[in-house]
């Protein structure tokens, strides 16, 4: 479980299982697994996390986790939600591509 102090002081653990859905501890379990095959003692991944939305739809986190081996049987992970960031790269990679094809149409 994840301990955590609340406004009163008092320590309560959550259990994951709790506040994720099967979908989400797949996708975790995913990455945690991926990162198991880390060989280097530091590591950088990027991960795609699928998850439920709803009924009918799927949701997409991208992931970027950094993966620290403590020793042969412990791991320490990072993980950060970097699907912002991928919009922004992607958007800026359609803008130049845009301009691209603006500039060669002009000449």
């Amino acid at each position: 479980g994840v301990a955590d102090t609340n406004i009163s002081g008092k320590k309560t653990v959550q259990f994951l299982e709790d506040v994720i859905g099967a979908d989400e501890m797949q996708a975790l379990t995913e990455l945690m697994a991926r990162s198991w095959q880390c060989e280097m003692r530091d590591s950088l991944l990027t991960h795609t996390l699928v998850y439920r939305k709803n009924a009918n739809k799927l949701g997409t986190i991208q992931c970027e986790a950094r993966v620290t081996k403590l020793e042969e049987s412990a791991l320490f992970v990072v993980v950060r939600d970097i699907s912002e960031r991928s919009r922004r790269f992607e958007a800026e990679k359609l803008a130049v591509s845009e301009m691209t094809a603006r500039q060669k149409d002009s000449e």
